[in-house]
């Protein structure tokens, strides 16, 4: 059973703890206590729905405590109060100091708090975008000035980063925001009635905003046809419909962009960005998919979570704690119990090797668990080019059928479609691998792709993971970052920092 929740309100209780922790020592101080009322009511400072206390242990403090109202936008909101006992007076600085400062901190958080609630009013849509990072206050700043300039934006970004969030927050930062927020999946389309489909929503978006997701997936057909969509708008057409698009990272966006019309182009953070924002989502997800009661998370789950590379980012996020949720046999998670309901998390970036990896020497002993024979080291790199003298046979079915790789090897391509152009049936091709070239065809196809991909990662520096996965066949960022790591032994992007130096 999920339960409603106040995202943002949660967000702000957690950084605002968090705020507390990092300075009661700073200071010198034995206990601060904040309250805060997130709600517009005359009596607030009676019902703080935040009440957060602070100490370095439970006593009774009889030292010189001082309190202070909290006042935002000429309204008292809540109430700080801070105690540090006699023996700790001698403190450089001021009780009066120290409660101007937090003050301060506690007031640029809650002015983003209430940008949160102005902007999404507690959507769905916003879940995956909530945090006090820097990564996403600077794309926050981005989208305001983005809202005020009525020209077509494209949002570039990975999963589960919050496009849909980014978008529908421009909308609701400018002028348009009373008027339709319409938004489309081209994943979701029908190449055969796409243009329609899309024309159709373009009208019904009129003075507002037409927000098309994954636009890279329309064809060329289609995409020309709806081009007006955003050339008119920047000719100031009478049907004034403004357009967002996104695309994953992966694609290019230059047949977007290259028109008549000024794009805007907005890049969103990955979730590896904004680590600082991980546990106060982990504690929204808690709560989010809480079954009888929320479960908790001991520290050493929190860092895990923290250092974990999540390629689907908070999509990713969201989907583990409510397996989780779901799994917990006891209130309080362990490390332990954690791994062994998301055993996937056992594999992060910040892991070592197996082996040791040496970039001056030749890497490519590439076997599966399944394969007793390695692969010959410069396989892959004669199939890319096509130099088929040098191998350890040179039977015409091989020959032929290593052509075909190395003219296909981006695509999706099976043994089948392989022995038809080396006219041999599949078993007797896959017999012809395994006894002439020591590995199997699926095997051999991933090689060349990754051979190639330490290619582009050396040479082509420009080049971002996710593209070169795409180029080289990979359509899952995380599968290809795992295939990665198990032939050579590190990451995509360690391997090109060793390249690089």
């Amino acid at each position: 059973m999920q339960t409603t929740i106040n995202p943002h309100k949660i967000a702000l209780s957690y950084e605002v703890e968090r705020m507390l922790h990092a300075n009661i020592d700073r200071f010198g101080l034995d206990q601060i206590e904040v309250k805060l009322n997130t709600v517009d009511e005359p009596k607030l400072l009676q019902r703080p729905d935040i009440d957060i206390c602070v100490n370095r242990k439970a006593i009774e403090h009889n030292g010189n405590t001082i309190q202070r109202q909290i006042d935002f936008r000429n309204k008292a909101i809540g109430t700080i109060a801070v105690s540090r006992l006699p023996e700790r007076q001698k403190h450089n600085t001021s009780i009066d100091s120290l409660l101007s400062e937090l003050l301060n901190h506690i007031l640029h958080l809650v002015e983003r708090f209430h940008f949160h609630q102005s902007v999404f009013n507690n959507s769905p849509q916003s879940l995956g975008w909530v945090g006090f990072s820097q990564a996403l206050r600077k794309v926050e700043s981005q989208v305001r000035k983005f809202a005020a300039i009525d020209l077509p934006v494209l949002i570039e970004a990975e999963r589960g980063t919050g496009k849909v969030s980014a978008a529908f927050a421009i909308h609701n930062l400018s002028p348009r925001k009373d008027n339709p927020f319409i938004e489309c999946c081209c994943l979701k389309l029908s190449q055969d009635n796409a243009y329609e489909t899309l024309k159709a929503l373009y009208e019904k978006a009129k003075y507002g905003t037409l927000f098309i997701r994954n636009i890279n997936e329309l064809d060329e057909n289609t995409l020309s046809r709806i081009r007006y969509f955003w050339e008119d708008n920047a000719l100031g057409s009478h049907l004034s419909v403004r357009i967002i698009a996104s695309i994953d990272k992966r694609h290019n966006s230059s047949n977007i962009t290259h028109t008549n019309a000024p794009w805007l182009t907005l890049f969103l953070p990955t979730l590896r960005e904004r680590k600082q924002d991980i546990a106060a989502l982990i504690a929204i997800y808690l709560q989010k998919y809480a079954v009888e009661r929320a479960i908790q998370l001991d520290e050493d789950c929190i860092k895990l979570l923290e250092q974990h590379s999540w390629t689907d980012n908070a999509r990713g996020l969201e989907k583990a704690v409510a397996i989780l949720s779901a799994m917990a046999e006891e209130p309080l998670v362990t490390k332990s119990s954690l791994l062994t309901t998301l055993p996937q998390l056992k594999q992060n970036d910040t892991e070592s090797p197996s082996h040791s990896f040496d970039i001056t020497k030749d890497k490519a002993t590439l076997f599966t668990d399944n394969e007793k024979k390695p692969i010959p080291a410069p396989l892959a790199h004669l199939i890319l080019k096509e130099d088929f003298e040098q191998l350890p046979s040179c039977h015409a079915a091989i020959t032929k059928s290593l052509t075909f790789i190395a003219k296909s090897y981006h695509q999706k391509i099976t043994l089948d479609e392989s022995a038809k152009r080396a006219f041999v049936s599949a078993p007797h091709l896959s017999y012809l691998y395994r006894k002439h070239l020591g590995t199997s065809f699926k095997q051999l196809v991933l090689d060349v792709r990754i051979e190639k991909a330490k290619q582009l990662l050396s040479e082509k520096l420009s080049l971002q993971v996710t593209q070169i996965a795409h180029d080289v066949g990979f359509h899952d960022l995380s599968h290809f970052e795992k295939t990665f790591r198990r032939l050579v032994g590190i990451a995509p992007l360690k391997f090109r920092h060793h390249s690089f130096h």
